[in-house]
């Protein structure tokens, strides 16, 4: 039995990591966690749109972007909560993707994507992460 296959056999490794997040702008860390592929499949899935190709008139699959970025992000900050009403109320939205708009500078989204597809990656040492971006 080959090693790989004998760790596989021992049980499943932590299927969720968590960790925290700061921005200098908020006094307070994000706290984020993973996502299973079932929820990230459910989340690509949801963000597909339907586009008409101009040349051939077929319709195809697009991913939307900015919704997939917004969901993703949504579903792996644990605290605070972008689906709490109350929060939204407080800024003036409805929805998640509207409150994380309202709260974020561009730069600092995509500081926060970057975490969260580190995390997702299994790299919770956000250094790690930025010199694997550089490479």
């Amino acid at each position: 039995m080959s090693k790989f296959k004998e760790f596989l056999m021992q049980g499943q490794p932590d299927a969720e990591l968590a960790m925290e997040f700061t921005l200098p702008r908020f006094k307070l860390p994000f706290m984020l966690r993973t996502m299973t592929t079932t929820e990230h499949e459910g989340i690509r899935k949801t963000c597909m749109t339907r586009v008409k190709n101009p040349r051939t008139g077929q319709i195809d699959k697009e991913l939307d972007q900015n919704r997939y970025l917004h969901m993703v992000i949504a579903a792996c900050v644990v605290d605070p909560d972008f689906n709490d009403a109350e929060l939204q109320a407080h800024y003036g939205v409805m929805g998640a993707d509207a409150l994380i708009d309202a709260l974020f500078l561009p730069g600092e989204l995509g500081e926060l994507a970057m975490a969260v597809t580190a995390l997702n990656k299994g790299i919770t040492d956000l250094g790690e992460a930025v010199e694997e971006a550089k490479n």
